[in-house]
């Protein structure tokens, strides 16, 4: 499920079984990785809840430095594919501090996938144009 994957990208795990926790599959891509080669599909808001925590109190470094404050939410998402059934992603991701005050229930989003396993593998783009 998320939570697991979540773990895996804290590192909570330690460094060095990350990799037997995800044997058997593909490299998980970081949000930046992500960012910069996902595909771009629209998506919508389906729902959203703050788990707490930023990176900064996870004593983590973001690959974009300005989220390090930006608090984690578990957001659902519907992801729209051309061609295909709606697929609803859910993953922790730190929110923008800027975007928490529009963040609702069907907003509209562009979300950046690994199309091998979107519902797992999805990021917000918080930049794209609306």
């Amino acid at each position: 499920g998320g939570a697991a994957f979540f773990e895996q990208m804290a590192g909570s795990s330690g460094q060095a079984d990350a990799g037997q926790a995800s044997a058997g599959n593909a490299p998980v891509l970081s949000a930046a990785a992500l960012l910069a080669s996902g595909q771009r599909v629209p998506a919508a808001l389906k729902s959203f809840s703050a788990t707490g925590t930023t990176p900064r109190s996870l004593g983590r470094t973001p690959s974009r430095p300005e989220l390090i404050d930006a608090p984690h939410y578990v957001l659902e998402v519907e992801l729209h594919f051309p061609n295909l059934a709606p697929i609803t992603g859910r993953a922790i991701q730190p929110v923008p501090v800027a975007n928490v005050p529009s963040l609702a229930i069907g907003l509209p989003l562009t979300c950046a996938v690994d199309p091998a396993d979107p519902a797992q593998r999805f990021v917000v783009d918080w930049d794209a144009p609306r």
